[in-house]
Parts: C-alpha cells; sequence; structure tokens
C-alpha cells in the first residue's frame, strides 16, 4: 500500500478519494513498518554520525595533510598544531601519547592493507595530496578525525 501526501498542505492520507488532515496516517505506517535502529539507546549518537559522515572524513583527510604540512617532522608538532587550530592549545600528554597510539596501529593496519588506505582517503571531493605515503596519510587521517570529534571540538566548550 501507498500514500499520497500534500507537502504544502502537510496531509496525507493511504487512499486518494479521502483528503488527508494531517501526517498522522504517514507517521503512523512508518512506526508500523520500519523496524528501530539497533544497538545500544544509551550509546552517543554523535560519535557515530560524525566518525562516518563523509564530510567528516573529507575534512579529517584535508586536516592531516595540514598537520603533516604546518607541524614539520616531529610527531608531537604535528599533534599540537591539530590542536591548535581546533582548540587553540595544545595536546595534554596523556593526550599525545593516545594519539601516539593510535597512529601507530593505524599505521601498520594500513600498510597491512593498502587498498583500505586507498579507499578510506577516497571519501569525499576535493582531491588528496599524492605528495604524502598512503598508509601514512590514512593513519594521520585516522588522528585528525579523532581530534575533530572530540566533545571540546564539536560542543566549544
Amino acid at each position: 500500500s501507498g500514500f499520497y501526501s500534500n507537502s504544502g498542505g502537510g496531509t496525507a492520507t493511504a487512499d486518494l478519494a479521502v483528503p488527508g488532515e494531517d501526517l498522522e496516517p504517514l507517521f503512523d505506517a512508518i512506526i508500523g513498518h520500519i523496524p528501530p535502529p539497533s544497538g545500544d539507546p544509551e550509546a552517543p549518537l554523535q560519535a557515530l554520525v560524525t566518525l562516518n559522515d563523509e564530510q567528516f572524513v573529507e575534512a579529517s583527510r584535508n586536516l592531516a595533510e595540514r598537520m603533516f604540512k604546518e607541524g614539520g617532522a616531529k610527531f608531537e608538532n604535528r599533534i599540537h598544531a591539530a590542536f591548535r587550530l581546533n582548540l587553540a592549545r595544545v595536546a595534554t600528554p596523556q593526550e599525545l601519547a593516545i594519539c601516539r597510539e593510535v597512529y601507530e596501529a593505524q599505521l601498520a593496519s594500513f600498510q597491512a592493507d593498502t587498498e583500505s588506505a586507498k579507499k578510506y582517503l577516497a571519501i569525499g571531493e576535493s582531491v588528496r595530496d599524492e605528495g604524502m605515503e598512503i598508509a601514512e596519510h590514512a593513519a594521520w587521517t585516522v588522528i585528525a578525525n579523532m581530534i575533530l570529534n572530540l566533545d571540546e571540538v564539536l560542543t566549544r566548550g
């Protein structure tokens, strides 16, 4: 069965011969036919969206390129560059340690599976900097995505 709706009038009906009064029939059909999402209802939805959103991944890739160029050769300076750009502060020793641990794990993973790195870096419309080695670029993109997903960045608080 289908529905007929009038977006201008804000009405919906299952029977074209019977005019709709509101959108309630449409909402009832959606609730009745589409199962609720699976997963933990208490889990934060924000991270689920931003970690996987095409624009966030693409922004992370571009931030990784800036970190690489503006941060110099030292790992810590690249992390500090990203923190300064996004949080107007440098990373704490604990944040640096977490970033290093994640970076090393991701780099090893992407070096073992360069096809995965290529797919990850192809997300979005902007062209990637081909001057960066692919596994390293992908690993820095994960770090940039992690930084962009800090509550402190997303809520500016």
